[in-house]
């Protein structure tokens, strides 16, 4: 889970970067996937939309607030889960993280 979170705000970072955007404004942005996909969002609304048109493509899902969802699920997961030994538990929902989803994804 932390490794995949992490994977997933490096992307998003390298995604800004590409767009012109410098380190010290992706580090003011908001934090968390979340916060950092909505910013994406604003610099480049065409490539946001294709990689959430994908996404809900390769989930095979019908739901059209999927994408939304799963961004809010696992915004804070990086945080959450790489010191989960000192909480007293968490829980997230995981959904296709070895099969054909992840492997569609590369």
């Amino acid at each position: 889970i932390v490794n995949s979170a992490f994977a997933c705000e490096v992307f998003i970072k390298a995604l800004l970067l590409y767009n012109g955007k410098t380190i010290d404004e992706i580090k003011n942005a908001k934090h968390g996937i979340e916060g950092l996909w909505l910013f994406l969002k604003t610099v480049n609304p065409m490539l946001s939309t294709d990689i959430e048109t994908r996404v809900i493509n390769i989930f095979h899902s019908t739901d059209p607030d999927f994408f939304n969802t799963a961004m809010s699920t696992i915004s804070d997961a990086f945080v959450t889960w790489r010191y989960i030994y000192e909480s007293h538990g968490a829980t997230i929902q995981i959904k296709d993280i070895s099969g054909s989803g992840a492997r569609s994804l590369l």
